[in-house]
């Protein structure tokens, strides 16, 4: 009896794209949104990939985040934030993070002043 449709895929199917930015996605350094765009592929696909890498819950609980993981333009408009010369949704949109994402390197960031 042979088989109809598509094979199956499998984690040795995966682009080494994602497995390579897997890391840093683990860690917090970016969302799946920005991860999808960086690995050059769909968010869905994103999705199936993970599934396959058994990694769909996201992130794990036993990484966490440190300062050092706070992507340098975070740090650079922080003075400028804090001034109240940038709205939360411009210091985002210019460092390229969503304001959740933000919000989390700014209690990151103002917890160790």
């Amino acid at each position: 009896m042979t088989s109809k449709g598509r094979a199956r895929k499998t984690a040795d199917d995966v682009p080494q794209s994602v497995k390579d930015l897997l890391p840093d996605f683990l860690a917090g350094k970016f969302g799946k949104t920005e991860y999808a765009k960086r690995a050059g592929i769909a968010r869905a696909t994103l999705y199936k990939y993970l599934k396959l890498l058994n990694a769909a819950a996201g992130r794990t609980a036993q990484t966490k985040l440190t300062a050092e993981d706070v992507p340098q333009a975070v740090k650079d408009l922080l003075p400028r934030y804090k001034r109240g010369n940038l709205k939360k949704i411009e210091y985002a949109w210019l460092c390229g993070v969503s304001r959740p994402t933000l919000d989390k390197y700014l209690r990151l960031l103002l917890s160790q002043i």
